[in-house]
């Protein structure tokens, strides 16, 4: 049911209009609902529009990650809160961006065919058979991340003006935190081939692989620190941040005894973020995707999300019924 209710232009405060719902059967008799009274809708009307984002500088943004594989899930939670304070035109010092997050990467999926020995089973006193398969697998790897992102602004190419719709650029320094919990789940699937080939004799049968499916989680903490460049252009209809960088990375892994150990040391990383903030709606399209040169691991994360000044996070945590 649709309702259509044209405001007066010159209402001053907000008016409440109930509506007594009544239901009937075919007979036109009224039917009984299992609320006890008639539910009524409450429709609160007022004049007052939306106010625009006025600035930029202190956003949170609530939304979700989009993922090539799952889809939108509502559990896939992408939260961020970011400062962004540009250097002024008439001070000669720097900016800082800085940025709290917690996100899902892409998920990445492998499907392939491998041969697994999956048992050995006697035949005789004196000989065994190797059963060998082969059977596809896919490997779907996923990552939740929570990181903590710093960047120095220093303005190039006259980026110290106030006016709006200016492209301005800033070489940074960056460093990232990067909590990641990593998950890879390995399933089996159809078996196309089965082999055997003979061996000495273990005087009992061996399950080596049984190919049940299997999940594993890892525990990755990363600190890059490195140079870059960021481009911004705002104004009062679009906020469009880029920000690209490189340089060292320290990669250490927490093993099952909860020790941390080193890995991959010594390599170099490639990040590049975009951001995209309309105004009016607060509607935010972010992408990030991440790389290191001497050991491969590409990351990519695309979010939707709702940007809201950073006065109004309270606001959002509260009960529905304290709103």
């Amino acid at each position: 049911m649709y309702l259509t209710v044209e405001l007066d232009s010159l209402l001053k405060k907000e008016k409440i209009l109930v509506l007594s719902l009544i239901a009937l059967d075919s007979s036109g008799n009224e039917i009984k609902t299992n609320l006890g009274n008639r539910p009524n809708v409450v429709v609160v009307l007022t004049n007052k529009t939306k106010k625009p984002l006025k600035n930029y500088k202190y956003l949170s943004y609530i939304g979700t990650n989009f993922d090539l594989v799952e889809g939108i899930k509502a559990d896939n939670l992408f939260f961020a809160t970011n400062v962004f304070w540009e250097p002024t035109k008439n001070t000669k010092d720097f900016g800082i961006y800085l940025s709290l997050y917690g996100n899902r990467t892409t998920s990445l999926t492998e499907e392939s065919e491998q041969d697994i020995t999956t048992e050995i089973v006697p035949v005789t006193p004196d000989s065994s058979y190797r059963l060998k398969k082969t059977v596809k697998v896919i490997k779907t790897t996923t990552s939740d991340n929570l990181g903590a992102h710093f960047s120095t602004l220093h303005p190039i190419l006259n980026s110290r003006t106030k006016k709006q719709g200016v492209l301005k650029t800033y070489f940074t320094v960056s460093t990232d935190f990067i909590w990641k919990r990593t998950h890879i789940l390995t399933e089996y699937g159809e078996v196309t081939k089965v082999d055997t080939s003979r061996t000495v004799s273990t005087g009992r049968g061996i399950i080596l692989n049984p190919l049940r499916d299997d999940k594993i989680s890892i525990n990755q903490f990363n600190f890059n620190i490195g140079p870059g460049l960021f481009f911004v252009l705002e104004n009062n209809d679009i906020s469009a941040r880029i920000h690209a960088s490189a340089g060292y990375t320290r990669i250490f892994v927490l093993d099952g005894q909860t020790i941390l150990k080193e890995q991959n040391p010594k390599d170099i990383y490639f990040a590049g973020r975009a951001w995209i903030t309309e105004p009016k709606t607060g509607i935010t399209l972010q992408a990030e995707v991440t790389n290191r040169h001497k050991y491969p691991a590409p990351a990519y994360v695309v979010t939707l999300s709702k940007a809201f000044n950073l006065d109004k996070l309270a606001g959002i945590f509260s009960p529905i019924t304290a709103r």
